[in-house]
């Protein structure tokens, strides 16, 4: 028969990243971003997960479609509404109605998550 595990209180359920990471299949999208910007988390060549179903708000990372290029942008709602960019945080393209701005950008989705491959950061030449 046996002892029960003392460590079964303790068990925990599979980790998957499709749960974690998708809230939903037909609105999730994933990226390679080409950029490196580290003040947010983003290295090159990792993976953004974008969900299209989620409202941007101030502050938010969006992958947006500018004049025909998807740009990963920072959306500003105030003072006014912005694109600013990641790496000098300048704007880059005004969202305010007073000029043909909203034609040529629509924001493609937000991203939720960044998987990075940390051995990018590995330095084997390193004597121990």
């Amino acid at each position: 028969m046996g002892f029960p595990s003392p460590a079964k209180d303790y068990a925990q359920a599979e980790l998957s990243l499709d749960e974690l990471c998708v809230k939903s299949k037909t609105a999730t999208f994933f990226m390679r971003a080409e950029g490196n910007y580290p003040r947010v988390g983003i290295f090159a060549d990792c993976i953004l997960v974008v969900d299209r179903s989620r409202r941007p708000v101030d502050g938010s990372i969006v992958i947006a479609d500018v004049d025909g290029r998807f740009r990963i942008c920072m959306m500003q709602l105030s003072p006014y509404p912005a694109l600013k960019s990641l790496v000098t945080l300048g704007v880059i393209k005004s969202l305010s109605g007073d000029n043909d701005a909203e034609e040529s950008t629509e924001i493609f989705g937000v991203v939720t998550y960044a998987v990075n491959n940390m051995t990018t950061f590995e330095f084997d030449d390193v004597p121990v």
